[in-house]
């Protein structure tokens, strides 16, 4: 489809304008007149709107080229402008001065100004005088004007293009930044969760082999199993995602939160204006402590932007449990909701912590107003 088009926009003028001069020569035109033998008229009219099949590949050249053709052609018949020139030769000269506007860059523009300027002053050559032509290089410079100024718009669009997809490739590669960071954030949390959780299995089965009595070699030899494979994984988590730890000029010394200090959140929210209501559904039950830890970054993060984005908004935090999961609904009657990927990189590692314990999320507006973050959660580490 490009090709044709391309096809047509290159031969479309000299079609046009040749097959309108064969017309005239012919006497069945708009009634131009061309003195002189048939032949040699049909001769300058191809030798001048020939080339400008060309002219987007050698604008200058064809310029050049057309130039010279109608100043000859001119030069030689309509010396005294008397009769008037054929206005294929005219049409000629703009379709070729448009095209060297809408072509010529840096220091190719001056050298078209050139052409135009040198055009002008060699027109008295061809018999033609400032007063007689004034108007026709009116109508040629417009042209060329008209050409620079839909280059430059093109060359405007085709920038912006550029930096569309730029900055699309940033965002892309911020996004994923923010998700890396964020589950290095997640491995640093676990890291606790996980050793405190082997350091208890460990000093658990050391002491229950310690106080066996005697015909309890067969559950001393699985404790002590238990035990070394048990110190085996402990340093083998501390070797792997202790490494984190170096990203951090101190490791945090108080423990990790969970639904438990959800209280004290949201006093602390309330503190600072936000209006937060908290609504327990079902019975609830004791969470591992992952799950138990990213429920309660949800219920942070969640909140923290309606703090941000949606000033003066109320929230609402509703924890509900089944029989397998909990549900955690938090939603907002703000006018401005929270953005969404890529804008906002909060609800990325929420996706990634919900998905990491095989949960599912959802975040979007709300049919009325607001904005609302749904995550549904197992009761049991997955």
């Amino acid at each position: 489809m490009r090709r044709w088009r391309g096809l047509v926009v290159d031969l479309g003028p000299t079609v046009l304008i040749g097959g309108l001069g064969l017309a005239e020569i012919a006497g069945t035109g708009l009634g131009s007149s061309f003195p002189g033998p048939p032949a040699i008229q049909v001769a300058f009219l191809l030798a001048a709107v020939a080339p400008l099949c060309w002219r987007r590949r050698r604008p200058f050249l064809v310029f050049g080229w057309v130039a010279i053709v109608t100043g000859a052609w001119e030069a030689l018949f309509f010396r005294s402008r008397q009769p008037q020139p054929p206005l294929e030769a005219f049409l000629a000269i703009i379709v070729v001065a448009y095209t060297l506007g809408a072509h010529s860059r840096g220091r190719s523009f001056w050298i078209a100004v050139g052409f135009m300027i040198a055009g002008i002053a060699s027109d008295p050559l061809t018999g033609g005088t400032a007063e007689n032509d004034l108007a026709a290089w009116i109508f040629i410079a417009a042209a060329f004007a008209i050409g620079v100024g839909l280059r430059r718009q093109r060359d405007l669009a085709a920038s912006l293009r550029d930096a569309m997809r730029r900055l699309e490739v940033e965002r892309e590669e911020h996004a994923q930044l923010s998700v890396e960071l964020e589950r290095s954030r997640i491995a640093r949390e676990l890291h606790d969760v996980v050793a405190h959780a082997l350091s208890v299995m460990v000093v658990q089965a050391g002491a229950e082999r310690r106080v066996l009595g005697a015909g309890g070699e067969a559950t001393a030899e699985v404790l002590s199993t238990i035990e070394r494979v048990g110190r085996e994984a402990l340093n083998e988590t501390r070797a792997i995602l202790g490494m984190l730890r170096q990203e951090q000029s101190s490791p945090p010394l108080a423990p990790q939160p969970g639904l438990g200090d959800l209280p004290a959140l949201v006093d602390q929210l309330r503190a600072t204006g936000l209006e937060v209501e908290v609504e327990m559904a079902g019975h609830p039950k004791p969470l591992p402590p992952g799950v138990d830890l990213t429920a309660y970054r949800i219920v942070q993060e969640a909140l923290t932007n309606v703090l941000k984005h949606a000033p003066g908004a109320r929230a609402k935090v509703r924890v509900g449990f089944a029989q397998d999961q909990f549900e955690l609904r938090i939603s907002d009657d703000g006018a401005n909701p929270p953005p969404t990927a890529p804008g906002g990189h909060g609800l990325i590692g929420i996706r990634e912590r919900v998905t990491m314990h095989g949960g599912r999320f959802s975040a979007g507006p709300t049919e009325h107003r607001g904005f609302e973050v749904i995550a549904m959660l197992p009761l049991r580490a997955t």
